[in-house]
């Protein structure tokens, strides 16, 4: 069985997408900050809903699916993470790092860090 994981990414589209997901014989995790959004994944048939303020996303993953699935095909490179990380910025740059973010024709994920660094 395959599994699916959305993360942050439930509204109209995220929950269209999870849905086609489990018609499609996946197993599908939700994790999503919003307790609307989650009762609605919920209702609407997500196997596993979780908020990441609340439960850490990778722990609860792998031990839904055993440990085997999403987290090893990241942690074996299958699934590439690394390379979604388009922007670093440190905290004294959040704003320009925000600024970034609202861009999708330049950005994929920014990430911010706790110390000064270039970019």
């Amino acid at each position: 069985m395959q599994c699916v994981m959305l993360r942050s990414g439930t509204g109209m589209i995220g929950q269209c997408i999870a849905q086609v997901c489990k018609t499609m014989g996946a197993r599908t995790i939700v994790s999503e900050p919003s307790p609307t959004r989650l009762a609605l994944a919920n209702k609407l048939g997500a196997d596993l809903v979780l908020n990441p303020r609340e439960t850490d996303p990778i722990k609860a993953v792998a031990t839904a699916t055993s440990g085997d699935m999403a987290v090893d095909l990241v942690r074996s490179g299958q699934v590439k993470t690394g390379e979604l990380i388009t922007h670093r910025f440190p905290l004294d740059r959040i704003r320009e790092g925000f600024e970034t973010q609202l861009d999708p024709g330049n950005s994929i994920k920014v990430v911010i860090t706790p110390w000064s660094s270039t970019v």
